[in-house]
């Protein structure tokens, strides 16, 4: 809560408060607030500067908002535990829709937006190209190189090498799949529990 948000001072112009990412952390958040003129303000530093909020901090307001039936609008992501802890509650998160993520819009991002908070507004938020929805990230998974060498050995015949490398390279999971997981998570010991339970 900041001095900006008392509406009972400036009735014609307050704003509401959103919870951005900690600074380093890349949002796109106060871009699309300044361009698409919204009535938010994600600055909470000292000075009214921004300086965003930590990942554990963030959890803590959700949980509290749940507490308090408060509402709270704030950046976070999927998959992810407490996304997938709320869903079918009446206070799981609600998807803020912005401009789709174009090439034009990742070369303005790239080009001009500048999300460190030492830097000056101007720099923050940069040009109205650059404020969309921030692109989806794929499931990736990785395996090491010396896994494949290991798994075949030279001078070992075709029909002996184990097909377990070939098995891993095919398997696909889901955001889906995956948020059934963080589910298990939730009532499993561990986060290996879980996924063996699955």
């Amino acid at each position: 809560y900041t001095d900006a948000n008392n509406c009972t001072k400036w009735p014609t112009n307050c704003t509401g408060h959103v919870a951005n990412y900690p600074c380093g952390w890349t949002s796109g958040m106060e871009s699309n607030i300044f361009h698409f003129k919204m009535a938010l303000d994600p600055n909470n530093g000292p000075d009214g500067s921004p300086s965003g909020y930590t990942s554990t901090q963030l959890t803590e307001m959700w949980h509290a908002a749940n507490a308090t039936k408060s509402n709270l609008i704030m950046m976070w992501w999927t998959p992810e535990p407490l996304y997938q802890s709320y869903l079918g509650t009446d206070t799981e998160m609600q998807h803020v829709l912005m401009n789709p993520y174009t090439l034009e819009c990742a070369k303005a991002k790239e080009q001009y937006l500048e999300e460190s908070c030492d830097q000056p507004l101007e720099k923050r938020v940069g040009p109205p190209e650059a404020s969309c929805a921030n692109p989806s990230e794929s499931l990736s998974k990785l395996t090491t190189g010396s896994l494949y060498d290991f798994l075949h050995p030279e001078g070992i015949p075709e029909a002996a090498i184990s097909p377990a490398y070939d098995v891993l390279r095919r398997f696909q999971i889901s955001e889906v799949q995956l948020g059934q997981m963080f589910d298990l998570w939730e009532s499993e010991p561990t986060p290996r529990d879980a996924v063996c339970q699955w």
